[in-house]
């Protein structure tokens, strides 16, 4: 699915970048810890609450190791079955699997040529299965409704105009990077109200030839969907932020987390 970049983080949060989650509680009583790969937590400031701060923080992880886990999966067993890549049937079902499995929000594979497979979570806990190919048209995204068990059901819309090739930061800056990343936060071209960020991984064949890159996006809205659940009832406001102050989610969903501008 094609996207457009409209706010960016100052660094990408990569494995070893450092998330903050700042918990405003009571009467504006801030305490900011620093979650990372590579980093204890830290306390900022001597005011205390009853947050189970560990708990958050462990289930934080565990929700951005997620992507992670499933690039690293799927990476892998293109590796072995290189021509998986040329049967989008067979990729969108192993993606359909994941998405019911796992809760992330999309799963794609973009191609050097500018192909794409894209299976998006709908709101109501559907899947649906984006493929812009050379057998259904270059240059449209078409759209099909998936069954209970994965397969395709009906074409139910197509976008034309796609790119003729990958020019978003899901994809570019990957390229750029030569290995697994995350990106910045973007917009989705097709539903610009949709911004996310993604996980993605670059493949390569035995040359060292680019394949295209696989990614597993993580909406924003849900993430603060999330973590409104995780805080609770509990007093004061959670929010989640890039090490440069920039609002990433929030405990209240609420809160536009996501125009441009200074924040």
């Amino acid at each position: 699915m094609k996207r457009t970049n409209t706010l960016s983080l100052r660094q990408r949060l990569a494995r070893s970048t450092g998330l903050q989650l700042n918990l405003v509680a009571g009467s504006f009583s801030l305490m900011t810890y620093t979650l990372g790969r590579n980093s204890e937590i830290r306390q900022s400031e001597a005011h205390r609450t009853n947050l189970s701060i560990t708990q958050i923080r462990e289930q934080l992880s565990g929700k951005l190791r997620i992507p992670m886990f499933l690039n690293d999966l799927n990476a892998s067993a293109i590796d072995a079955q290189p021509d998986l890549l040329d049967d989008f049937d067979t990729l969108g079902h192993r993606f359909w699997r994941q998405l019911k499995a796992f809760p992330v929000d999309y799963i794609n594979y973009g191609a050097p040529d500018g192909a794409f497979l894209g299976l998006e979570r709908t709101s109501d806990d559907d899947v649906v299965l984006y493929e812009d190919s050379a057998r259904l048209g270059r240059g449209q995204l078409t759209v099909f409704s998936l069954s209970h068990s994965g397969e395709r059901l009906k074409q139910t819309e197509t976008i034309p105009e796609m790119s003729a090739t990958h020019e978003e930061a899901w994809y570019v800056d990957t390229v750029a990077a030569g290995q697994s990343t995350w990106s910045s936060i973007y917009a989705w071209e097709d539903q610009p109200e949709i911004h996310s960020v993604s996980y993605n991984t670059p493949l390569f064949d035995a040359d060292g030839e680019l394949l295209g890159v696989i990614g597993v996006d993580m909406v924003i809205n849900q993430l603060s969907t999330w973590l409104s659940q995780v805080w609770g009832d509990r007093n004061g406001l959670a929010l989640l932020i890039e090490a440069d102050g920039r609002l990433i989610a929030s405990s209240d969903p609420s809160l536009p987390l996501t125009q441009t501008g200074t924040t």
